[in-house]
């Protein structure tokens, strides 16, 4: 069997507890979750009477957007998410009948899941699992002409010339310079590598998924402007500080004050917005 890497170091269910509130009220009002769960939405071809599993819901920013959808009134909906803050701020956001909530983890769905589904969607949330087992898990509950869409943002600061990195993503250049200011290692550029994007592996996920009668399908781009503001934001959520190679060894009370200072030197600094690509997998069984 193929090993699969994975993208991150898994995060606690506390972890995610702490940071519901925060992480909650970012879903909520930024641009950002609405744009890439309509991406998502859009590319599912969502139709009346079919039963579609959120998977790692959240506040259910995936979920008001199913509903939203001409159909949403007329599938069956189940946002699974292991956090029960989570899946406290969305039962307190969404009460609509055909929508239920399960706390599990991803890579038990099968078990928490009793019935085949029409589509499994899961935006943002994928590099937090593990990968063969939630494949495994997502593979035993979709129906024959099941499908599975993963939403990924790809950020890719692979940038070696500092002038460009300046130019292109002044807001992470303002982030290390204060870091610097305050005596932690600048890192090498190529260190600032963040791709979540599932094809750095694909030939190993390709040959697993094949396995399991999966196969990618296709990936679609989508184009996502994130502002200045809301980028500091982001980077502002508990969970976030800690999963962040930007500030591995930093006290997360020094990484709030150091976005402070570069959210107020933003004021007077021409920064343009953040550009994110962000990549939905259209994974299908074998037909």
């Amino acid at each position: 069997m193929v090993k699969l890497a994975l993208n991150r170091t898994l995060s606690s269910r506390n972890d995610w507890d702490h940071s519901a509130g925060e992480y909650a009220a970012f879903a909520a009002e930024k641009n950002l979750y609405k744009e890439s769960a309509g991406a998502l939405v859009r590319f599912a071809g969502i139709e009346p009477g079919m039963t579609v599993v959120d998977l790692g819901c959240g506040p259910g920013a995936v979920i008001e957007t199913l509903l939203d959808h001409p159909h949403g009134g007329d599938i069956r909906i189940i946002g699974v998410d292991f956090s029960p803050e989570m899946l406290a701020f969305a039962r307190s956001r969404i009460t609509a009948p055909n929508v239920e909530f399960l706390c599990e983890k991803a890579e038990n769905l099968a078990k928490a899941v009793k019935t085949k589904v029409d589509r499994v969607l899961c935006n943002a949330a994928f590099w937090h699992f593990d990968k063969e087992k939630t494949f495994s898990a997502i593979s035993r509950i979709l129906g024959p002409s099941g499908k599975c869409l993963i939403g990924l943002p790809v950020h890719d600061f692979r940038v070696f010339d500092i002038n460009k990195l300046y130019d292109q993503h002044k807001v992470i250049w303002m982030i290390l310079e204060e870091k610097a200011l305050r005596g932690h290692r600048k890192k090498n550029l190529a260190d600032f590598k963040m791709n979540y994007d599932l094809a750095q592996d694909k030939n190993d996920i390709s040959g697993y998924l094949s396995n399991l009668n999966l196969e990618i399908k296709s990936i679609e781009t989508v184009i996502i402007t994130l502002s200045n503001k809301d980028h500091l934001d982001f980077l502002r959520i508990p969970i976030m500080v800690k999963n962040s190679y930007f500030f591995h060894g930093v006290p997360q009370e020094e990484v709030q004050d150091i976005l402070n200072v570069v959210e107020r030197q933003l004021e007077w600094v021409d920064a343009p917005a953040t550009t994110l690509s962000w990549l939905v997998y259209i994974i299908e069984g074998d037909r």
